[in-house]
């Protein structure tokens, strides 16, 4: 096949793969696995990268400064418009507080570590308070370029004990198995590092570059292709059948959308009733566009705190098409403009944006330019802060300030009655029970409560080692000091309140 050969049937997995994604993040009915379009996603860029790569190593032509140059191009100049544009929408409609996140987004987003930002803060990826991260799917786009930095380099290495390339098949399924059993491991151990590092999602690239190189010089039967482009889409679309947003992933249950995706590329179908449709053409054309600007949209959706309805959601998604058409139109299309320049001068150009761009969002992100607002505004912002150690109550923040340490410092804290006479109390809880401190002061004063706060992220009340969050971070080994400090004197209290996020709690 050659290089320059246009296929259909991957520009339409990128349409039905971007229509999953946008309408899970919409919350469409019927698509809460829409989410495993990532995935397929996933496994056409280690089909297209082990392709390129593969035939250059073949021919002892890989170029790294090529072959970089042309993802910059690809991916950087849609992606950089997208974040200009919401930062200058930012500036009319974000409070300091909401732009200072939204800067530090911007940053990690530009250098492509995203995905290693939204780990780090440990969210619920799938939860409601995600909404609130404008770029929080550019994640996706730093695990492709990671891959993209580091895969070449791999090959180029391996290459040079195996000149010609003969089991070099092996080497990538030794990868896969390696790459799967430790997202299955990791997605059991801790969630969040599962789905959002590369080294739990190489399999899934790695798993399209195995297709490329068994199956690129073979070409099945007409009742083959159909067999396997059959068998692809039924593994999809079980896999939206029965998983969805609880389900653990990626682990091994990826397998099924991931298998799919193979078994579609292995048909090798271009006249394909699936995907040479003229609208699923032009969805997968512009399925890079669409991806980028659905999320924002649904996001400002939430930011105004406008209701989910037909009407509101058919907009949006309309919202997201032409914007996204738009972009691919008018800012992907001018990588013809960019080819025609020196390749010295496109890193260049891409190096001084970093270098221009970082500072000033390093520079938002110190006090989400307060200026901007009335003069009133930041005093009632004061007023609005989570309350914590930092501002005078006794939420121990230890996942956001790092000048905290774990210790039993975490719960000499002390809110409400001052009275000698006052009767003991003791607040248990995570985050929820830290942000009701200042109601728990009142009643506490009223009722002549002395009261005792020990309140730290995700630790719901329990005498478990069970937790909500990142069992690698402080806050876990904080909230083991704070169980254990509960078991050992809740007798000693007359009063005991236990708050948390009960709804995140194992029956």
């Amino acid at each position: 096949m050659s290089i320059n050969t246009f296929r259909n049937d991957i520009n339409g997995l990128r349409a039905y793969a971007v229509i999953l994604v946008v309408l899970f993040h919409f919350q469409i009915f019927g698509f809460s696995a829409g989410y495993l379009g990532v995935d397929i996603f996933f496994v056409i860029s280690g089909y297209l990268m082990t392709k390129i790569i593969i035939e250059k190593l073949f021919k002892q032509q890989l170029s790294f400064t090529d072959f970089y140059l042309a993802r910059i191009v690809r991916i950087f100049p849609a992606l950089l418009f997208l974040i200009v544009f919401l930062t200058i929408l930012g500036w009319f409609i974000f409070i300091p507080e909401d732009f200072k996140n939204f800067a530090k987004d911007a940053r990690y987003s530009l250098t492509f570590l995203s995905n290693d930002l939204y780990y780090r803060q440990a969210g619920d990826y799938f939860a409601a308070d995600t909404h609130d991260k404008a770029l929080l799917h550019t994640w996706s786009l730093s695990v492709e370029w990671q891959f993209y930095l580091l895969f070449p380099l791999l090959l180029f290495i391996y290459a040079k004990f195996d000149k010609k390339l003969k089991y070099i098949g092996i080497f990538l399924s030794l990868i896969l198995i390696a790459s799967l059993s430790f997202s299955t491991l990791m997605t059991a151990k801790d969630t969040m590092y599962g789905f959002f590092k590369l080294t739990t999602r190489t399999w899934e690239l790695v798993a399209g570059g195995l297709v490329y190189y068994y199956f690129n010089n073979k070409q099945l039967t007409a009742p083959l292709q159909k067999l396997s482009e059959g068998l692809g889409f039924t593994f999809i679309l079980l896999s939206l059948v029965l998983y969805d947003q609880n389900t653990p992933w990626p682990s091994f249950l990826a397998l099924l959308p991931v298998m799919g995706t193979m078994l579609i590329l292995i048909a090798n179908r271009q006249n394909s009733i699936f995907t040479q449709a003229k609208f699923i053409q032009n969805i997968g054309s512009a399925s890079y566009s669409i991806y980028l600007w659905h999320w924002p949209v649904f996001f400002l959706l939430n930011y105004f705190f406008i209701k989910l309805n037909f009407i509101s959601l058919s907009l949006s998604l309309g919202l997201s098409l032409l914007l996204g058409w738009l972009s691919y139109k008018y800012i992907e299309g001018s990588r013809k403009s960019l080819q025609k320049l020196k390749k010295g001068h496109i890193y260049l150009l891409f190096i001084s944006t970093l270098l221009l761009l970082y500072p000033i969002y390093k520079h938002i992100e110190e006090n989400g330019l307060a200026s901007r607002e009335k003069s009133n505004t930041p005093s009632n912002l004061d007023k609005m802060q989570m309350p914590s150690v930092e501002n005078g109550w006794c939420f121990y923040n230890i996942k956001d300030n790092h000048n905290l340490k774990v210790g039993s410092q975490g719960f000499e804290c002390s809110i409400a009655s001052e009275q000698k006479n006052a009767k003991s109390a003791l607040l248990f809880g995570d985050s929820f029970a830290g942000h009701n401190s200042p109601f728990w002061d009142q009643i506490g004063k009223k009722l002549n409560l002395n009261i005792q706060a020990i309140t730290t992220n995700w630790c719901y009340p329990s005498l478990n080692k069970e937790f909500t969050g990142n069992k690698q971070s402080t806050a876990y080994q904080q909230c083991l000091l704070n169980r254990e400090y509960l078991s050992k004197h809740i007798d000693q209290y007359d009063v005991l309140i236990f708050a948390g996020r009960w709804s995140e709690m194992d029956p």
